[in-house]
């Protein structure tokens, strides 16, 4: 885990009920390439059906977002990875320029998902 990027109190509709809870977010680096089955939860299919993955690049990926918590707790991740990336280049400890690999904010596309479209 990179960073806790916070807890906030979402209510939305669903055809037939109203739901609030909190919603906590954090920022985590991948550390292999093995991949592991999806948990189970209780509305694993209807997330299959409603929502869609892609790539983006790290910068565009909140406004991708469907939902307004998830684009905020996107914003503060990119503003995470982009304050480290900016340490990191004025704090190397050796006094040279740091690599790119060492810790930098993704230049890749990252992985996000937002609500499939109708």
């Amino acid at each position: 885990m990179l960073a806790d990027l916070g807890t906030e109190r979402v209510t939305f509709t669903l055809p037939d009920r109203v739901v609030t809870r909190d919603e906590t977010y954090f920022l985590m680096e991948l550390t292999d390439e093995v991949r592991d089955e999806a948990p189970a939860h209780d509305d694993a299919l209807q997330d299959q059906l409603t929502f869609e993955h892609e790539w983006t690049p790290l910068a565009a990926a909140p406004e991708r977002l469907t939902f307004e918590p998830a684009r905020s707790f996107a914003r503060r991740a990119v503003d995470w990875l982009t304050s480290r990336e900016r340490l990191l280049q004025r704090t190397a400890p050796d006094g040279n320029e740091p690599s790119p690999k060492d810790h930098a904010a993704p230049t890749e596309p990252n992985k996000l998902f937002r609500k499939a479209s109708p």
